[in-house]
C-alpha cells in the first residue's frame, strides 16, 4: 500500500467516525424532541379535558334540569376538539363522533382514563386523552380532547437545518484536519523508508567499489 493511499484511508476513517457520532447524536436529539413534544401535547389534552369537566359541573349546577352537553359547545380551545360522553361512552356532544374516538370513550368509561395515538390518512397523527369524571350531583361522564400532533420536521425545521449545516461544516473540517494529521503521521514512515533506500544505495555502492576484476 502506498503512503498516498494510507493517508486517504486514514482521512476517511476520521471522517466516518465523526459522521457516525454526529448521526447518533442527531438521532438522540430527534427522539428527545419527539418525546418532549408528545409530553407537552398530552399535558395540554389533560388540561382541555379538565376544562370540560369544570364547565360541565358548573353548568349542571346552574341548570339542574338542563343538558350538561352544552358546556362543551361553549368552550373554545384553539387546535383542540372537545367531546363529552355519558357514563357508558355514548356521545352527548357532538352527537356524531369518529368511530375510534367513540371506542376510546367507551374504554375510558370502563378503565377511567385512555391515552391514544392514531395515524391519519394523510400521514399525520392525532393524540387523544379521555377521562371519566363525576360531577357533584353524582352523575358520571367521560370528557375527551383530541389534537393533531405537530410534525417535528415542520416545527423544528430551523433546528434540523442548523444541525445539518453544522454537521456538514464539521465533516469538512475533519476531512481537512484528518488529511493534515494523516500526512504528519506518515512522515516518520517516509523518513524511515528514505533512510532505508539510502542505506541500500550506500551498501550497493560499497559492494560495487570493493569488487575486484577477475584475474
Amino acid at each position: 500500500m502506498t503512503l498516498g493511499r494510507l493517508r486517504v484511508r486514514l482521512t476517511l476513517w476520521y471522517a466516518a467516525t465523526l459522521a457516525i457520532i454526529l448521526l447518533l447524536l442527531g438521532a438522540g436529539v430527534f427522539v428527545a424532541i419527539g418525546v418532549q413534544v408528545a409530553r407537552r401535547l398530552d399535558a395540554s389534552l389533560i388540561a382541555a379535558t379538565a376544562a370540560v369537566k369544570t364547565a360541565t359541573a358548573q353548568l349542571e349546577a346552574e341548570r339542574a334540569a338542563g343538558r350538561p352537553a352544552d358546556a362543551v359547545e361553549e368552550l373554545q380551545i384553539p387546535d383542540r376538539s372537545l367531546y363529552l360522553f355519558d357514563a357508558t361512552g355514548k356521545a352527548l356532544t357532538p352527537a356524531q363522533v369518529a368511530a375510534w374516538i367513540d371506542t376510546a370513550a367507551r374504554g375510558a368509561a370502563v378503565a377511567g382514563r385512555v391515552n391514544l395515538q392514531r395515524q391519519a390518512p394523510d400521514g399525520g397523527q392525532f393524540r387523544l386523552h379521555a377521562e371519566r369524571f363525576t360531577t357533584p350531583s353524582g352523575t358520571s361522564y367521560v370528557a375527551a380532547a383530541v389534537a393533531e400532533r405537530p410534525q417535528i420536521a415542520d416545527q423544528y425545521a430551523w433546528l434540523i437545518g442548523t444541525f445539518g449545516a453544522a454537521t456538514l461544516g464539521a465533516l469538512i473540517l475533519v476531512i481537512a484536519g484528518g488529511s493534515l494529521l494523516a500526512r504528519q503521521s506518515t512522515v516518520p514512515v517516509e523518513r524511515s523508508m528514505e533512510q532505508m533506500r539510502r542505506f541500500m544505495a550506500d551498501a550497493a555502492h560499497a559492494n560495487g567499489g570493493c569488487a575486484r576484476p577477475a584475474a
